[in-house]
């Protein structure tokens, strides 16, 4: 969903989302390589909880410095 630059706007991110739930995938696995928090109103953690409702994996790689502590998952 990236393109020649290596980065996508918010809502292409969203967009790729929303075509992933469209062709049934199992899992969406992708890498932000941002910082960016996830808080409970962040529309891609709204986007992510509708993908898993689905019964759809999502794993997201939420940074790439290495520096940011922990990890957080949405399922049990």
């Amino acid at each position: 969903m990236f393109g020649c630059s290596g980065s996508a706007p918010f809502d292409v991110i969203l967009l790729a989302f929303q075509q992933a739930a469209r062709d049934k995938v199992d899992i969406v696995s992708m890498s932000l390589g941002s910082d960016m928090p996830w808080e409970s109103e962040d529309p891609f953690q709204i986007v992510t909880k509708a993908l898993e409702s689905l019964g759809i994996l999502v794993v997201i790689a939420n940074g790439n410095s290495g520096s940011l502590p922990g990890q957080t998952s949405s399922r049990t």
